[in-house]
């Protein structure tokens, strides 16, 4: 089961090993790594319903444009810490702060942000994306059953969802109305059912 993140690195460990997986539960899956841009720019069908989430990226650009950060991010690209660790965690637990208000259809359901998140990992990790072995290739013509659960208002593109839907044919997606991207904080009875349901 992957969520958000999660959904690419499930799908990833399911193309190294496909004899291991018997199905997946990917909820809200953010877009299968390496990127194709090109699949961010597919349009969902009007029958879905699907709305945007609250638009929070003023905020959030606002942050990260501080020239400390900017600093602590372009020399973290060439392997420098010109900051701590407890500094850099500071800064992308304060940028989450103000993100955590878009994945929500429902502003008042937003979860505390717990903090303790790793500044120069999340700086460095995208970068690799870039470096890993396709995993579309070996996931062709794969059997496997997978739940791909999305909340109506998910910030996720819809063209990255669909891009599972293409990789895995035996695919079923369950949209879940007046829900973001945390489905989970907003719609956990629909949530856990349709799970149940699916691992029936």
């Amino acid at each position: 089961m992957g969520q958000s993140w999660g959904g690419a690195l499930a799908t990833l460990y399911a193309a190294d090993n496909l004899n291991k997986v018997d199905k997946i539960i990917l909820t809200c899956p953010g877009a299968v790594k390496p990127v194709v841009d090109s699949v961010e720019k597919i349009k969902a069908p009007d029958s879905l319903h699907l709305k945007d989430p609250m638009e929070v990226n003023r905020d959030v650009i606002a942050f990260v444009l501080k020239p400390r950060y900017i600093a602590i991010r372009f020399w973290a690209f060439f392997g420098k810490k010109i900051a701590s660790d407890e500094e850099a965690d500071s800064y992308i637990n304060k940028m989450a702060m103000g993100f955590t208000k878009g994945p929500v259809y429902d502003p008042s359901k937003i979860l505390p942000e717990e903090g303790g998140g790793g500044g120069y990992c999340n700086i460095k990790t995208p970068t690799s994306y870039s470096k890993l072995a396709d995993p579309r290739p070996k996931l062709k013509n794969n059997n496997i059953p997978v739940l791909i659960i999305k909340g109506q208002y998910d910030n996720i593109p819809w063209g990255n969802t669909n891009e599972y839907i293409d990789i895995f044919k035996t695919s079923q997606l369950k949209i879940i109305e007046k829900a973001g991207h945390d489905v989970y904080s907003e719609k956990p009875d629909e949530y856990l059912l349709a799970m149940k349901l699916f691992l029936k």
